[in-house]
């Protein structure tokens, strides 16, 4: 199973986002990454490169369920599942997500297992799940 990255500067904005509360008026959003990288603790936005695809966008996440804890004991909440389409170009492969909020300040990233392709015939759909817990 793949797993998020919150690199460094990830951490600070949540600290400062949790700070301030989660005001309906902020909001996250996810980005697709299509460099063949693998995000660490030292990852910022600019080290991911977005599809250059006719009709691709970040997209906007509206939703986040009740936070729930998992028979583990993990506390984790579920966003909206983003659905990126693109109306023009050729696929690409795009290796993973990253959140940030409409400044561009990045939050978290994953890379998944597996790659997935994205095109005009084939949109990339991505739920996100935000799992908090304590690695020793």
């Amino acid at each position: 199973m793949s797993r998020i990255t919150v690199p460094d500067v990830g951490e600070v904005n949540m600290l400062k986002q949790l700070r301030l509360g989660w005001v309906g008026s902020y909001q996250l959003y996810m980005r697709l990454f299509t460099n063949d990288f693998t995000p660490g603790p030292l990852t910022v936005y600019t080290d991911f490169v977005q599809p250059v695809l006719s009709g691709y966008n970040q997209q906007m996440l509206t939703t986040w369920s009740v936070v729930t804890t998992d028979p583990d004991g993990l506390a984790y909440t579920l966003a909206n599942t983003a659905t990126f389409t693109a109306s023009a170009g050729s696929p690409v492969t795009v290796y993973g997500y990253f959140i940030t909020d409409v400044s561009g300040a990045l939050f978290w990233c994953e890379r998944w297992d597996v790659a997935k392709t994205y095109g005009p015939t084939s949109p990339v759909e991505s739920p996100t799940l935000m799992r908090l817990r304590q690695i020793p």
